[in-house]
């Protein structure tokens, strides 16, 4: 019995044992694996594509990811070229941003952010920055935006950094130069020709969703004449307007001024040019100001208008034939390249083109032709029966009709040889259809055959010299 005894508290004092080592008495004494706190970062914009004035935000976002937490967190938000503030087209804005709990601002320059934050622990954070486009922002171009982090921990640094770009667009209208006629000098009562010649240098766009954006609208030219001109003979207004420049495209506005007679000799004449345009966010740009070269006033000389209007009269038989025979070896060498057939009003009846080649340029030939249509609407409220508008190298020549207005741009030539053809023109398309044009109606079927009759115009089919006598 005893032995038994023994036996029994021998094995109770083994089971005991073998609990104490398979359960242990402090759960907390094993040890899970735990993995180091991690950060990624990354920035978007809401907007991607701006123009100057308009206004966006930024966003960046940190992910931290691991156990435990960074004892410090440090966030930077950089416009690019902020070496050179004067280059960036973004800033962000004076106030307003958004940031985490836990996070303060150290520094913010305009073109520099820089936040500090104290215990981030895994999870999501985002700051959301307002900026703006300035004013005279580079336009034409991608803005890079750079955020980057860098987090302390126990062991040391990690870092990261992301970048995120906007295309800063809009037109980009420069006056090229302002020519006159003469060149250098001008007497008292003589007439001086000025061309006004500005072209839209903005680039070309770079994806689909900035198409359009670099076209200046509602382009205004305002001439500003020196106290020693005054405006020719039927001049409307010194203002032009045009309601769209599209890229690469280019204006010219034709200016006749006549030289005071009371200026003295040595006195220096000419004229100013504000331009004004809006980009396609409808933001005001200008105005931008050029001024004509010096035009010297001279004294008049011996062969003044009075003394050569005798000899004029006496060789006016030979003039008259020799003008003739100029006038038609001048249209010989004209290039219509558009014609354009417009009621009165500048409502368009009939376009025609040289080359079919030439509707690949849809867009500079519809500009043409509404720069054509405000001409008309302006100019010929003084009943004019004949005139001529430029833009860039291309000029064209407008007549009015009894009923009908024609309109023909050139390459090649000069603008006024062209204009007999054009009378001749618009009288024989008159004259054939005229019960059509004095109730028109917009019925093209109406006008069968007018194709025949414009299309004769750009082959040079009314040319004659003894036209250009008559015209």
């Amino acid at each position: 019995m005893r032995f038994l005894l023994t036996l029994l508290t021998l094995g109770l004092l083994v089971l005991t044992g073998l609990a104490a080592v398979l359960v242990p008495s402090d759960p907390g004494s094993f040890r899970l694996a735990r993995s180091a706190p991690a950060a990624g970062i990354a920035i978007a914009a809401d907007q991607a594509v701006v123009g100057r004035g308009d206004r966006l935000n930024f966003t960046v976002w940190l992910n931290v990811t691991g156990n435990g937490q960074f004892q410090k967190t440090w966030v930077n938000l950089t416009f690019d070229t902020a070496s050179d503030p004067s280059r960036n087209s973004l800033a962000q804005g004076p106030s307003g941003w958004i940031q985490p709990a836990g996070c303060v601002v150290l520094l913010a320059s305009g073109w520099f952010l820089e936040w500090e934050c104290s215990g981030l622990r895994a999870g999501d954070y985002a700051w959301v920055v307002p900026a703006y486009v300035t004013a005279n922002a580079t336009v034409g171009r991608y803005q890079r935006v750079m955020a980057s982090t860098a987090s302390q921990t126990g062991s040391g640094t990690m870092s990261g950094s992301a970048n995120a770009t906007v295309w800063v667009a809009g037109a980009r209208v420069r006056i090229i130069d302002i020519e006159s006629s003469p060149t250098d000098s001008a007497r008292g009562g003589q007439i001086v020709q000025f061309w006004v010649n500005a072209t839209n240098e903005a680039s070309v766009n770079p994806s689909e969703a900035a198409n359009g954006t670099g076209t200046a609208f509602n382009v205004t030219v305002t001439i500003h004449l020196d106290a020693g001109l005054r405006p020719g003979t039927g001049l409307v207004n010194l203002t032009t307007r045009f309601p769209s420049l599209p890229p690469t495209a280019e204006l010219s506005v034709n200016l006749e001024t006549i030289v005071a007679e009371n200026q003295s000799a040595g006195s220096v004449v000419g004229l100013s040019v504000q331009l004004s345009y809006q980009d396609f966010n409808g933001h005001a740009i200008g105005p931008i100001e050029a001024g004509s070269p010096p035009l010297y006033v001279v004294q008049a000389s011996v062969l003044s208008t009075p003394n050569l209007v005798a000899g004029a009269a006496i060789g006016l038989g030979a003039v008259v034939t020799t003008l003739v025979v100029l006038l038609y070896v001048g249209q010989r060498k004209i290039l219509i390249g558009e014609a354009f057939f417009m009621t009165k009003g500048g409502i368009l009846i009939r376009h025609v083109s040289r080359t079919p080649e030439l509707r690949k340029d849809d867009d500079i030939v519809a500009s043409m032709f509404v720069a054509i249509q405000e001409f008309v609407r302006d100019s010929f409220r003084r009943e004019a029966s004949l005139d001529s508008v430029a833009f860039g190298r291309r000029h064209a020549a407008v007549v009015r009709g009894e009923l009908t207005i024609l309109a023909a741009v050139i390459s090649h030539g000069d603008v006024d040889y062209v204009t007999p053809e054009l009378l001749a023109a618009v009288r024989a398309i008159e004259t054939r259809y005229w019960d059509v044009l004095v109730n028109w109606d917009g019925n093209m079927n109406r006008l069968v055959g007018v194709d025949e009759f414009l299309n004769r115009l750009l082959r040079g089919g009314f040319r004659s010299p003894w036209r250009v006598q008559l015209a």
